[in-house]
């Protein structure tokens, strides 16, 4: 998921009691949301595919997550500790204590790998001993409504201060504009959209805010998850269904959500030498044009390049790849989640073929 996902989703943690763990917990929740993308900082680029076999790495592990909830704790222990309060303060904070930033760094990772396994991009749980994927297929990379569900959370509070006031106006510009500017949203949509703003700025205004409420967002966050899961399940079997009553064999399929829209759906299968791809309601139980690629994986121009950063990616990352018919240089490596048609995505790869090739 996108990192204002992450981050709204940790405030929205603490907001809902996880602050009173120790002095610092709601930073510790936030920063540990997000901590496992600082893996970017440390990844070389080494050329076609390495970003692609790097993304989502040991961070995004099990062992990953052991490691850091041990040691972010540590250093924020540290770093509060020389701002340690004097025992006469008055204030009514919790005080600073180990277990409950420990508690913080977990939680904080944990949902981090939870929204990054939602969708079809997928996580790599058990490395360093095994490189496969795990994908839940359920959320779309970003998802507007659970900001509006998060923000609520986080937003709505008994006191204001002005820093937080101008963060969520700044937030509430910035998402609106993505909602708008991608040009998928119909009028519905964007009409929801603003209503649901307009009610987290309101909420925030008038102090709405309260544990209980933080709670309830969190438990719509966890039913909308639920709705999307049942509207996926749904849209699997129809395209399954589908495709089989064509005669056509499937040896894999994933689906996922359009933008905003929880009941549109995109399937996607593997046949034995074809890709299938199609767009299905899941209100009306509609299953739209199916269009396919050729998967082209016996192209001998293949054998030139198994020893690249590429051929890796296309073994470790890529969950529907094809390869784009030509002849010559460069071999163009394409996976279907990302890449279609005319439709170039982040994960297209044109591999030179060697000199001698």
């Amino acid at each position: 998921m996108d990192n204002l996902t992450h981050t709204l989703f940790g405030y929205a943690m603490a907001r809902a009691g996880a602050e009173r763990w120790s002095r610092g917990a709601t930073a510790t929740l936030i920063l540990s949301a997000n901590l496992p993308d600082a893996e970017a900082l440390f990844q070389p680029d080494l050329g076609p595919g390495s970003y692609l076999i790097q993304h989502r790495g040991l961070s995004h592990s099990f062992v990953g997550i052991a490691i850091l909830s041990i040691a972010f704790p540590m250093v924020v222990w540290l770093i509060a500790g020389f701002r340690r309060r004097p025992p006469s303060s008055t204030s009514t904070g919790p005080p600073l204590r180990w277990l409950g930033l420990f508690a913080a760094t977990a939680v904080g990772l944990a949902s981090h790998l939870f929204l990054d396994w939602l969708n079809t991009y997928g996580i790599r749980l058990l490395l360093p001993f095994d490189d496969r994927f795990f994908y839940g297929d359920i959320a779309y990379i970003i998802d507007p409504w659970m900001w509006l569900l998060l923000a609520a959370a986080g937003a709505w509070q008994p006191r204001r201060k002005i820093p937080g006031d101008v963060f969520w106006a700044l937030t509430a510009i910035g998402t609106s504009l993505v909602v708008v500017l991608t040009g998928r949203a119909g009028a519905t949509v964007l009409a929801l959209w603003f209503v649901g703003l307009v009610l987290v700025l309101l909420g925030r205004a008038r102090h709405w805010g309260s544990p209980r409420i933080s709670d309830a967002c969190l438990l719509l966050v966890f039913l909308h998850l639920s709705v999307l899961f049942g509207c996926g399940s749904h849209a699997a079997n129809l395209g399954r269904r589908d495709l089989l009553a064509r005669g056509i064999r499937i040896e894999a399929l994933m689906t996922t959500p359009a933008p905003a829209v929880p009941w549109r759906w995109t399937v996607l299968a593997q046949g034995p030498e074809r890709l299938y791809r199609a767009g299905i309601d899941t209100l009306e139980g509609a299953v739209g044009s199916w269009e396919s690629v050729p998967r082209n994986l016996d192209d001998p121009r293949l054998d030139a390049i198994r020893d690249t950063l590429a051929w890796r990616a296309l073994e470790v990352f890529y969950r529907f790849p094809y390869v784009e018919p030509g002849i010559g240089s460069p071999v163009w490596l394409r996976d279907a989640r990302y890449s279609w048609g005319e439709w170039e995505g982040f994960s297209d790869l044109k591999v030179p073929l060697p000199p001698d090739n």
